[in-house]
């Protein structure tokens, strides 16, 4: 089970504690990208099968000394029948000494801040960040804080230099894009005039290595200067959600395709995941998921929060009184939270959806999601969708032209906007071979992947054109970019397609 970057195995008679530094572990252990920052195992246990009740003793002074500023932690969890989570607990922690550790310039942004895009001066609509020993959460993800100069305790992020400003990497599954973001700080933060952090009322402006994104501000509303010697952190309903990860839907997931026509047989992602609140268009005519639903069947949302009665988010939730209009593209339709599962999500108890497509389907140019509890989001600015198979769409229009026509001719000559590793099949396919010795068949096999890999990059720049003119945003043209590079090189593919299958 899991959540924020914490993980409790349970697994070949070992039972241990880890910390992962983006958050959820899969099952195999093999993922290079997500570094074990620490991991501990409990001293003590023990399982009471009748109520199924787990309760254990991680002592972090016997592994590397004291986390997050405390040397032990009682942990004690009451599973859920079905093992998917747990429905109670709590988390003790405690200093050996009983007396409050200082943080203030150890964790110098510890607190709660307000936190939004694009507006450094209302911050009315912002979303709440509690920042703890150098790092926070959003949307299940977990951002380490590097404050420019060494520590211990968990900043994985640090780059050991005294002049590198404050900054935090974002997931590498977090984004527009399978890349490794960095927002930095611009004005706000000086650590060596002041090293406890900016004052309660103080805002932060950070910038981030990429165009697509505004700036970011930060109101700090509450500054935690000290650790005291016995927290409680409650889990379940009222407190940390912990999840088991590797859930899967008893539906099988549907197989992947592309409809030109209607958004009806087609599925709708953001991040690059199927499964991720992604939308599946199934029939006009059905009820249910026979007709349209959201999927939440990612093991990613397992670390998202429950229902407010605690129970976790169903992996599909339908559309009720959904319509299309055929001449503006447009579908309606609400999700019914308290009608289809008796509780609220976040404080809402209904969501009322508009979504626009373009001409052709390829992603979703406008609209938005109203939620009664909360401001609406937009599409084209904090929800950015495009068609699952985007790389089956390019791979279609190849596929339709006659490699004798004038447009391809072109494309396959000097390419002066080439920016990119595309254009250098040898880096494409792994390689770095310049050997020359290999006979003209490879000359020739190089020359024909270069020009399939230019007819793909014409053909992308002329989908963005179009978008472009329908009214799509910068963010959702970067979205389609990056994820329709799978047609040139399946090995540049960033869509994670969580057991769609795929047509051949």
């Amino acid at each position: 089970t899991n959540v924020d970057n914490k993980t409790i195995s349970f697994k070949d008679g070992r039972v241990e504690i880890a910390f992962y530094k983006n958050g959820v572990s899969g099952d195999s252990g093999d993922d290079d990208s997500n570094e074990l920052m620490r991991s501990q195992p409990f001293e003590q246990y023990y399982y009471h099968a009748k109520s199924l009740t787990f309760s254990g003793v991680v002592d972090w002074t016997k592994g590397g000394g004291p986390w997050e500023g405390v040397d032990k932690w009682e942990v004690v969890l009451q599973f859920s029948s079905d093992f998917r989570y747990v429905q109670r607990g709590a988390i003790i922690k405690k200093c050996s000494n009983n007396e409050p550790v200082s943080t203030q310039n150890e964790f110098p942004l510890d607190g709660t801040w307000l936190g939004q895009f694009g507006n450094g001066t209302d911050f009315t609509n912002a979303h709440r960040l509690t920042v703890t020993c150098n790092k926070f959460s959003v949307g299940g993800r977990v951002f380490h804080i590097c404050l420019g100069r060494s520590n211990n305790n968990g900043d994985s992020n640090n780059d050991n230099g005294e002049n590198t400003p404050v900054h935090f990497y974002w997931p590498e599954d977090f984004g527009q894009g399978h890349r490794r973001y960095r927002q930095e700080v611009e004005s706000g933060i000086d650590l060596t005039t002041h090293p406890s952090g900016p004052d309660v009322g103080s805002v932060v402006t950070w910038k981030v290595n990429d165009p697509n994104f505004h700036r970011i501000f930060w109101k700090r509303e509450t500054k935690q200067t000290s650790i005291p010697p016995v927290q409680l952190e409650p889990v379940g309903r009222h407190g940390t959600k912990l999840y088991a990860v590797g859930g899967t839907s008893q539906s099988q997931m549907p197989a992947l395709k592309y409809h030109s026509e209607s958004p009806w047989g087609n599925t709708f992602i953001q991040l690059y995941t199927v499964g991720l609140a992604s939308y599946h268009f199934v029939s006009p005519t059905g009820e249910g998921e026979e007709g349209a639903y959201i999927s939440y069947e990612h093991e990613r949302c397992s670390a998202w929060p429950p229902l407010d009665n605690g129970s976790p988010v169903p992996y599909r939730v339908p559309f009720s009184n959904h319509s299309y209009d055929s001449e503006t593209r447009t579908f309606r339709g609400k999700i019914c939270w308290m009608e289809l599962c008796g509780t609220t999500w976040q404080g809402n108890s209904e969501w009322d959806y508009e979504i626009a497509f373009d001409s052709e389907f390829a992603c979703i140019i406008n609209g938005g999601v109203d939620m009664n509890s909360i401001a609406s989001s937009t599409y084209g600015e904090s929800l950015n969708y495009c068609n699952a198979a985007i790389v089956e769409i390019i791979q279609a229009k190849i596929n339709e032209e006659d490699p004798r026509s004038p447009s391809v001719m072109e494309s396959t000559e000097n390419d002066d906007d080439a920016d990119t590793d595309a254009d250098h099949p040898n880096m494409i396919n792994g390689s770095n071979e310049t050997e020359s010795g290999n006979s003209e068949t490879n000359n020739a096999s190089e020359v024909t992947n270069n020009n399939n890999i230019r007819r793909v990059r014409r053909l992308i720049g002329e989908l963005k054109s179009r978008l472009r003119e329908e009214g799509a945003s910068v963010r959702t043209l970067a979205l389609i970019s990056e994820a329709a590079r799978g047609a040139i090189n399946d090995g540049l593919n960033p869509i994670d397609y969580n057991g769609m299958t795929r047509s051949q």
